[in-house]
């Protein structure tokens, strides 16, 4: 049993167990697994998800003397203790401190009471039974079958007579997100991601390998593929 692929009801009871706080090996054990594949499994699918305008803290902020991020060249204070410049990306040394929990077990913040979640400031990850479900019959529909995208929509990049074989997953992935950033009139001139944004969340699609690109820069012609057509 332990080499058989987990299922949706096992990666449910990963999540009610790491909820409860319970170890890798009770994990493992209950599902009769190695606890090698249930973290390989935890930490491959979990997804970061944080609050907005959350800033996790720096790890320099102690130490830090850096002045004049903010272009006041009067200003006296380190920067250190500007609210408006530490702790976000303006600063060029922002390192966002990692919880121990995230570079080792449990990975996630599943487990953690409110309480600790209200007054935490680190970067959350979490593992969601149902994305981590999605991902891996993402990965194996395309293992099996390749893109799956229609064959008007495959001219536009790939004309008639290119060979199909050279291209990667990555390859994939580009084309079907130019093509679900593109505009269509049957969904009141809104794009593929955005609906499916609204319906079921841009964490999940994230966690699936979809993001959107922007409306000018979406190509959907050979160029797009240029390098690998040639």
């Amino acid at each position: 049993m332990k080499n058989k692929h987990l299922t949706l009801s096992d990666r449910i009871t990963i999540q009610e167990m790491l909820e409860r706080n319970q170890s890798f090996r009770a994990i493992a054990k209950a599902l009769d697994k190695s606890v090698t594949s249930i973290s390989r499994e935890i930490r491959r699918n979990r997804y970061k998800k944080s609050k907005a305008n959350f800033r996790a803290l720096c790890v320099k902020t102690t130490d830090c003397r850096l002045t004049h991020l903010c272009g006041d060249d009067s200003c006296r204070n380190f920067c250190a203790q500007c609210m408006e410049v530490c702790n976000t990306d303006k600063c060029p040394e922002y390192e966002p401190r990692i919880c121990p929990n995230h570079n080792n077990a449990p990975f996630v913040c599943n487990g953690c009471d409110e309480e600790k979640r209200r007054q935490c400031r680190y970067e959350r990850y979490y593992y969601d039974a149902r994305l981590a479900q999605s991902a891996y019959e993402k990965t194996l529909s395309s293992s099996r079958e390749g893109v799956s995208l229609s064959v008007d929509e495959m001219e536009r990049i790939i004309p008639q007579g290119k060979n199909f074989d050279i291209l990667q997953q990555s390859d994939a992935d580009l084309i079907a997100n130019n093509i679900n950033s593109y505009p269509r009139v049957n969904l009141n001139n809104t794009t593929p991601y955005k609906l499916a944004e609204l319906l079921i969340g841009k964490p999940f699609l994230e966690n699936l390998g979809y993001y959107e690109i922007s409306r000018d820069e979406v190509i959907l012609k050979p160029s797009l593929l240029d390098k690998r057509l040639r």
